[in-house]
């Protein structure tokens, strides 16, 4: 299902395949997990392009979805993203390894030192440069008044993302323990395959 959308969402909000399609393929990139990392260069050098230009839209208010995996925040987003004034980016991991070399967590993008805390010292004159920039690209590209990003590594960041995004919002989801751990396990089953005998599960191996 490419970038999340099903016959459903086609049929229900046509006008909004544009901005998630964009979205999908131009601003979130390919993690180690998945397939088609080959285009990811395509995704950087629409960042560098964007970072290096005039902000084209100012960013109002920008939305983050934090919670667990297999907690909601991706249907959150979804449904979110069929709103008219929405742009929504599901776990846009490369921008964010392009903004902040210490970012990348599992190392899909780079190979830097990486930390899952980040707070507001982090946030560097460029660093928020950066982001107003490649946020605002998004912004004016897909037609969207506002930006939601659901990235739910950012829960460890909300104090860099405030320091970056003064009047930025925050949805948080929180499910319990054993109904998270049941959802993975029952994705897993479902979903996952072996590749040259290694498990390939829910979170990717």
């Amino acid at each position: 299902m490419i970038a999340q959308i099903d016959r459903t969402y086609i049929r229900t909000r046509p006008l909004r395949l544009w901005p998630r399609l964009l979205a999908y393929f131009l601003f979130e990139g390919r993690p180690l997990t998945t397939r088609g990392r080959w285009f990811n260069p395509v995704v950087f050098a629409l960042a560098r392009v964007l970072k290096q230009l005039p902000q084209l839209q100012h960013v109002r208010a920008p939305v983050f979805i934090l919670g667990t995996g297999r907690s909601g925040t991706t249907i959150l987003g979804i449904v979110l993203s069929m709103h008219r004034d929405v742009g929504f980016l599901n776990e846009p991991k490369a921008l964010w390894a392009r903004l902040h070399p210490g970012e990348d967590l599992i190392g899909s993008y780079n190979r830097n030192p990486a930390r899952y805390r980040l707070n507001s010292g982090d946030a560097t004159p460029a660093v928020i440069r950066g982001a107003h920039r490649v946020f605002g690209g998004y912004a004016r590209l897909g037609g969207a008044p506002r930006v939601v990003d659901k990235y739910p590594e950012m829960i460890f960041r909300t104090a860099f993302l405030r320091a970056i995004f003064p009047d930025a919002r925050f949805l948080f989801l929180s499910r319990g323990g054993l109904a998270t751990c049941g959802s993975i396990r029952h994705w897993s089953e479902r979903l996952g395959t072996e590749v040259d005998g290694e498990t390939h599960d829910w979170w990717g191996g």
